[in-house]
């Protein structure tokens, strides 16, 4: 399972490292059209294919690759030509309806196949694929052509790009550690689930409310703003999770996976919400999908690590022994992060400028 589940991973970094470069080059249009096209053709031969058949893997991680060009293209065409509040309102809303799908995929799911198999799932996902086609035909008038386009770029917009550009770095590490704790989760923990005696479908709403807490997470960090620029709330974050990591780790029932669970998933929507606005908010129109391509391909990078070394040492060394790799990982990460924190010294020079641009200390 580890295996394929950090194959499906490095799939997805993959894709989403070249088809930003692309998204530059061509247009995100283009390449959000041709990978629901993928998208579309990989579910159908999930359906049809033999599972014991090669070309059953090969659908699934072509399933990743098509989903991962989608995302840095998608992302720089919503956020063409913004900043400031309309880059964060677009943020949150993307961030928003991401995750309502996957909550939708999770809970549909997984009582779906409780009661029809997996089939019935499949069909389900296959059917309302084609609701992309129809909004991408939809979308005829291109995204950048806003007002705000031709407004020019204050001089606070100047020092949010530039200091943005410095706190990329921390995220995109802080990335790597969050998505390598989050495909263990994904990957094992229905292994542990199934050992101390949950259903299919109280595991899909056990992930379903993982979700949950993540969509709860980009909220307050949309209302409040109060993490722009400050390492302290990446610190945090991490922390939770490896409390939520231990609880797991030493779980003997349904509420302590739940609540194990629930710790563990600020750290995702923390991750992702502050990388995904250091990303477009660093980065020039220009470069916006090469950059986006880089935020989702160290996600992706920690989902592959993360699936197959969880995989191997949950195989030898029990799944309960992998949480524990993943709060070590996590750890470590964070010391990096420390030592790369102090090294910005320039970018953080730069903070108190900011304070007095927007209102908000450094």
């Amino acid at each position: 399972m580890g295996l394929v589940g950090g194959g499906f991973a490095g799939a997805m970094a993959l894709s989403t490292l070249l088809s930003g470069r692309v998204s530059d080059r061509i247009g995100p249009r283009h390449v959000i059209a041709t990978s629901n096209l993928l998208l579309l053709i990989s579910l159908v031969c999930l359906a049809v294919v033999d599972k014991q058949h090669w070309g059953y893997f090969a659908a699934y991680f072509l399933v990743a690759g098509a989903t991962g060009a989608m995302c840095p293209s998608l992302i720089a065409w919503l956020t063409e030509y913004r900043h400031g509040p309309a880059l964060l309102q677009r943020l949150v809303c993307f961030c928003l309806a991401w995750n309502l799908g996957m909550i939708c995929g999770y809970a549909i799911g997984g009582q779906l196949f409780d009661t029809w198999g997996p089939a019935l799932p499949m069909i389900l996902a296959i059917g309302v694929l084609p609701l992309n086609f129809l909004l991408i035909f939809l979308s005829r008038e291109d995204a950048s052509i806003t007002l705000t386009s031709h407004e020019e770029v204050t001089d606070s917009e100047d020092a949010t790009t530039t200091l943005a550009g410095a706190f990329v770095m921390l995220s995109w590490v802080a990335n790597v550690g969050g998505t390598f704790c989050m495909s263990i989760v994904i990957f094992l923990l229905p292994d542990l689930a199934v050992e101390i005696g949950m259903t299919s479908g109280l595991q899909g709403n056990m992930l379903a409310f993982s979700r949950a807490v993540v969509i709860a997470t980009y909220l307050m960090m949309y209302v409040s703003q109060w993490w722009h620029f400050r390492f302290v709330g990446a610190l945090a974050s991490q922390g939770l999770a490896i409390a939520g990591l231990l609880v797991l780790a030493k779980s003997d029932s349904q509420t302590d996976l739940f609540v194990g669970l629930s710790l563990l998933s600020v750290l995702p929507g923390y991750n992702y919400f502050a990388s995904l606005y250091y990303s477009t908010a660093g980065s020039t129109a220009e470069r916006r999908g090469t950059w986006c391509g880089i935020h989702e391909a160290t996600l992706g990078l920690g989902l592959t690590l993360g699936s197959i070394l969880g995989g191997w040492i949950g195989t030898y060394a029990g799944v309960r022994v992998s949480f524990v790799l993943a709060a070590l990982v996590i750890a470590g990460l964070a010391a990096v992060q420390v030592v790369l924190w102090f090294r910005l010294d320039d970018a953080r020079s730069e903070a108190p400028s900011m304070a007095s641009a927007t209102g908000r200390g450094s």
